[in-house]
């Protein structure tokens, strides 16, 4: 579950599913409500809890911006290539612009971990 990050306020969900395939494969879907009415927001997965500053699992041009209708609600789907340990842990963070790069922006934040 996405949770708002103080003081931003927003929520949603996150699902990382394994698709294998050589090399492996994973299947992310987004969904947000309460993001910026008509913008697109950029979003990321990255290694550790949510607020740690561990790298991005993937390149950032490998997660879509997400396109965010006028009553703040969107959606992303993505298939990467991408191999998650399933003992470590992750979080994704979605952020008010469609850069990933600044932890002031990020307006939600979710533990995530594969299936």
């Amino acid at each position: 579950m996405l949770s708002p990050a103080t003081p931003n306020r927003g929520s949603g969900t996150i699902t990382l599913a394994a698709l294998g395939g050589t090399p492996a494969q994973t299947r992310i879907e987004v969904s947000i409500t309460g993001a910026p009415p008509n913008t697109a927001v950029g979003w990321a997965v990255f290694g550790g809890p949510c607020g740690s500053p561990a790298p991005i699992v993937a390149n950032q041009g490998q997660f879509p911006a997400i396109s965010v209708s006028s009553s703040g609600d969107g959606r992303a789907r993505v298939d990467i290539s991408l191999s998650l340990d399933p003992k470590a842990s992750y979080h994704a963070n979605v952020y008010s612009t469609d850069r990933v790069n600044d932890m002031n922006d990020v307006i939600m934040c979710a533990v995530v971990s594969p299936e």
